[in-house]
């Protein structure tokens, strides 16, 4: 069957479903169950993988907590996704170290009832896929899945779902039609993005959160987010203008 022109494609409202970011608050988990939220998602503050926040942005967790607090999500019917989704490992991949160390933190993440992950590189999702099964696996935005031929890439590779490039495609309906035409996966949208539309400074940015999430203790400060701010801040047309 060949697939419908963009002009064809309708969204159900029924299929929309929510990911949040977790702020562990036990309060929140019962009102979430009254919406269409799917999943929350997060990850502990440092766990020699790097994600895509850095360490200061997170909040302390112990494995006990995120035990307590996946229970609970289970109990009214939500998943939590772990963060998996650093842009760069610093080429740490490569070496017996560090696959040691992920394969340690995925067996302990089993464990305490994480069942779905996001990644953002092809060998990570390759290794989980081999290694660990039985974990659902959604490719993040830093992956930069903005075109039929990439979410066919990752869907080949194993991805369950995929997160849109949504930095430069939210308001391009006519491609956001064609991946999902090209793909059979589940597919994702930022739907809150802040951000300068297609950004420069993108790459940079989440290379430097990479970094700072691991465990290397480095110096960061964020200099693409005070940068973008200040554009906003002298031109406020590009509030409207984000994704």
């Amino acid at each position: 069957m060949p697939p419908e022109s963009a002009q064809s494609v309708r969204f159900s409202p029924g299929s929309v479903r929510f990911s949040l970011a977790a702020n562990y608050d036990s309060e929140l988990v019962s009102e979430l169950a009254a919406y269409p939220v799917d999943e929350v998602y997060g990850k502990f503050p440092a766990d020699g993988i790097s994600g895509g926040r850095p360490r200061y942005l997170a909040t302390p967790l112990s494995e006990s907590d995120l035990r307590r607090y996946i229970l609970q999500l289970d109990r009214h019917g939500l998943a939590f996704n772990y963060l998996l989704n650093g842009a760069c490992f610093g080429n740490r991949e490569w070496t017996r170290a560090w696959q040691k160390r992920v394969t340690v933190l995925l067996g302990k993440l089993g464990d305490l009832g994480v069942r779905r992950l996001t990644v953002s590189t092809p060998f990570l999702l390759e290794l989980i896929k081999r290694r660990f099964p039985e974990f659902t696996v959604k490719v993040g935005i830093y992956a930069q899945v903005d075109t039929p031929r990439r979410a066919r890439f990752w869907e080949e590779l194993g991805a369950d779902a995929i997160t849109l490039e949504s930095f430069s495609i939210n308001r391009n309906f006519r491609r956001l039609a064609e991946i999902r035409q090209s793909v059979r996966c589940d597919l994702q949208l930022i739907a809150n993005h802040a951000c300068l539309p297609n950004c420069p400074m993108q790459p940079y940015h989440q290379n430097g959160f990479a970094h700072a999430s691991d465990d290397d203790g480095t110096l960061f400060i964020d200099y693409c987010f005070l940068r973008c701010s200040r554009s906003r801040l002298a031109d406020p047309s590009q509030f409207i203008k984000a994704a």
